[in-house]
């Protein structure tokens, strides 16, 4: 009787240690696939990073006693082996440092592998928010401008941000 159930407690034992091995490998095999994925977002988080982004003209529309309406061109390209998906983008306008605008691109735009995609968007600002002195600079055509602001691709893993702060060159400036 004795044996019997020592031969029971061996079996048990047995498959205690047989479950339990089970369950370790199961483990490992999802921390290696959970660093997989890590590497995964990583890389498509710096292949965004590498878009280029370039603020190719803004142009005054109008400037009248209540508003400015501006354009501004913009021109992203990608240099990775996927097609990137920009979601929307944020940004602030300047003129000599002052900010002149708040605007946003709500139009998803998608930029195949290796191309450059040229997109434009207006902005319209109150004029009560500009100083008279940056209107005068406005109306000559002298300001120097900067664009700052955030893009946001969508990504398989989620949406992923990209900042940016630029100047945007003048034709026939130096």
């Amino acid at each position: 009787m004795n044996s019997n159930i020592s031969a029971c407690m061996v079996v048990i034992l047995l498959l205690l240690a047989s479950f339990a091995g089970l369950g370790c490998t199961s483990t490992d095999e999802q921390n290696e696939e959970n660093q997989t994925q890590e590497v995964d977002i990583e890389e498509n988080v710096q292949a965004l990073r590498d878009t280029n982004v370039t603020f190719e003209d803004i142009t005054i529309n109008e400037i009248s006693t209540d508003q400015i309406d501006l354009t501004i061109t913009v021109s992203i390209f990608n240099p990775n082996d996927v097609t990137v998906e920009l979601e929307r983008m944020e940004y602030d306008i300047y003129a000599n440092d002052v900010r002149i605008a708040s605007g946003s691109f709500e139009e998803p735009l998608e930029i195949p592998p290796n191309e450059e995609v040229t997109t434009s968007t207006t902005v319209v600002a109150p004029i009560s928010t500009v100083p008279s002195a940056i209107l005068g600079i406005l109306t000559e055509g002298e300001a120097n401008w900067s664009i700052e602001g955030t893009m946001y691709f969508n990504t398989p893993d989620g949406t992923v941000e990209q900042t940016f702060s630029r100047e945007i060159e003048r034709e026939g400036r130096t």
